[in-house]
């Protein structure tokens, strides 16, 4: 059997949903390490959009995550990731950024999970 339209895309450039857990604030520029379904890369984030405020349940303006924060992000990534927004394909829809360099943090967490929300394609 083969798949259908649509298919996953191919690209090293998305936005993304987050739930920061790092123990540092997560800015514009930083470098971390992001595994998706099997493969890892380096991610770097290109933009910080915007977090949840969650007493009022909407997006504020922002560019900076702190540590349990959940935001929008835009990434790019060293290598092309085969990719679905969340909502279709939740299996290759999911991102896992692990902390700027490291792996765990001091206390042992990764960086934190991440949902697609759109894919550019270049």
């Amino acid at each position: 059997m083969l798949a259908t339209a649509p298919l996953p895309q191919v690209t090293d450039h998305l936005t993304a949903t987050v739930c920061w857990f790092g123990e540092e604030p997560l800015t514009a520029g930083q470098r971390f390490r992001v595994k998706h379904t099997t493969r890892s890369t380096v991610g770097f984030v290109d933009h910080v959009h915007s977090r949840l405020e969650v007493n009022r349940l909407r997006l504020e303006d922002t560019d900076t995550l702190e540590a349990n924060d959940i935001g929008v992000i835009t990434i790019s990534t060293a290598d092309p990731l085969v990719v679905d927004p969340y909502g279709r394909q939740p299996h290759h829809g999911e991102l896992r950024p692990r902390g700027r360099t490291h792996e765990r943090d001091s206390r042992g967490r990764d960086g934190g999970r991440a949902q697609v929300r759109e894919v550019a394609v270049a």
